[in-house]
């Protein structure tokens, strides 16, 4: 039985229609534009449609229908993908009360006893904070001290459970006399690390050790960048270098932000250096170690961790390079580190002789 050439065009054509459709309903699930349940019925309907025009086309039998079938399905799944991987979010989804609100020292600032369940295509984890605003780690019965992590998500970790963070797995595992405290706040920089830092030194006792997570985007958190504060969630602390000080001017707004610049980056540099530098003295006033760690992420260069690494070292500020740290354990799509990267953290923070001298000393005999 023949079919009429331009019957099969036809027919075709609505085939190709019909994948790029459920192509379309994936694609949009991903943005987060519609539920998993309708893309998914979606792409069912998509391919009980392919198979029926598959079977259109089979001129004697199913063999060319089962071709077509094969062909448009691989297609389909290659579109699919590909989409998937070119969606610029993971279908972000939250659950419960928010975590963060504006602070009007710190910009942002995580929220009391707040819990958050964060869904994406990637993940699914809840967020738990203590009623200190800091992300839950362990507690044990009788510390000998604390122990402290500033930094962004990298360090809050985003996308990881609370007792996966490398924090808590310290605290857990590595460190269980010490109390872990994770202090890390979601789309964080220096100045705000510096600010916090500043506060808990004057109103705690001083804790045993400080850290510092450190990714090359907090260059562009230092400073004056309308990119910068686009992140921020309110008036962002204007730092300043004055010789060899740290001046803080006050606190600015979007609109009144240095618009990016060549300059502007030379900039950013100064300040955000003068921050880790000031952190590390303010710990020094208290006799507390602080280390910066150099952490490992998808989108920064060699040689850029090697020129932070230098100024660090040239200016006498304790670094810990551990930019090589599972290298590939990232979510594709969020960019955030997965439990591996974490878990790799935390063995490796565990075995550095600098810091196993200071907690043995801090333990005492």
């Amino acid at each position: 039985m023949k079919r009429d050439p331009s019957t099969i065009l036809r027919l075709l054509s609505l085939a190709c229609f019909v994948v790029l459709l459920g192509c379309a309903a994936w694609s949009w699930h991903v943005m987060g534009l519609l539920p998993r349940t309708w893309a998914l019925l979606g792409i069912c309907v998509a391919f009980g449609l392919v198979a029926a025009l598959g079977g259109l086309l089979g001129a004697r039998g199913t063999l060319a229908g089962l071709a077509t079938i094969l062909c448009l399905a691989l297609g389909f799944t290659f579109t699919s993908q590909s989409l998937l991987r070119l969606a610029p979010t993971g279908g972000v989804r939250v659950e419960g009360t928010a975590i963060r609100r504006p602070h009007s020292r710190y910009v942002i600032n995580n929220i009391p006893g707040a819990t958050m369940v964060h869904r994406q295509d990637e993940f699914q984890v809840r967020y738990t904070m203590d009623q200190s605003g800091f992300r839950i780690t362990p507690t044990p019965r009788d510390p000998l001290g604390r122990v402290t992590f500033h930094g962004c998500s990298f360090t809050f970790g985003d996308g990881v459970e609370d007792g996966e963070t490398f924090s808590a797995l310290l605290g857990g595992r590595h460190w269980p006399r010490f109390k872990v405290r994770n202090a890390a706040v979601r789309g964080w920089g220096p100045a705000s690390a510096y600010l916090a830092l500043e506060d808990e030194l004057k109103q705690e006792k001083p804790p045993v050790m400080v850290f510092y997570g450190f990714l090359i985007r907090h260059i562009g958190r230092s400073y004056l960048s309308t990119l910068n504060l686009s992140v921020q969630a309110g008036p962002f602390p204007h730092f300043e270098m004055e010789g060899d000080r740290l001046v803080l001017k006050g606190y600015v707004t979007n609109e009144a932000a240095v618009m990016p610049a060549d300059d502007l980056v030379r900039k950013s540099k100064v300040v955000c250096m003068g921050l880790l530098r000031e952190m590390h003295r303010l710990c020094q006033r208290r006799k507390v170690p602080f280390f910066v760690l150099l952490l490992s992420a998808p989108d920064q260069l060699p040689e850029e961790v090697k020129e932070i690494k230098g100024r660090l070292d040239a200016a006498g500020v304790p670094c810990l390079d551990l930019s090589d740290v599972a290298p590939g354990a990232f979510y594709p799509i969020d960019g955030h580190p997965t439990a591996a990267w974490h878990r790799a953290m935390a063995e490796r923070l565990a075995g550095t002789p600098q810091v196993r001298r200071i907690l043995r000393a801090a333990a005492g005999p």
